[in-house]
């Protein structure tokens, strides 16, 4: 399971896949998901932080005059 999360996430180590994965787990102990992308959106919006950024829509740039740094 380890291997497929870590697919899933932005910084694949040991402690966000677990973190990761015990969000997934309480989405599909609360059994009101219907469809995967369900599943997910649901850990997402209770994550805090989301472990899952890489699905996110849009993803906030950086100011242009910080680039420089």
């Amino acid at each position: 399971m380890y291997q497929y999360i870590a697919k899933l996430i932005e910084r694949p180590s040991s402690s966000e896949c677990d973190y990761a994965a015990i969000l997934i787990n309480g989405v599909l102990q609360a059994g009101k998901h219907k469809t995967i992308e369900d599943i997910f959106k649901q850990a997402e919006s209770d994550a805090n932080p989301n472990p899952f950024i890489k699905f996110r829509t849009h993803t906030a740039q950086i100011l242009i005059g910080y680039n420089k740094y």
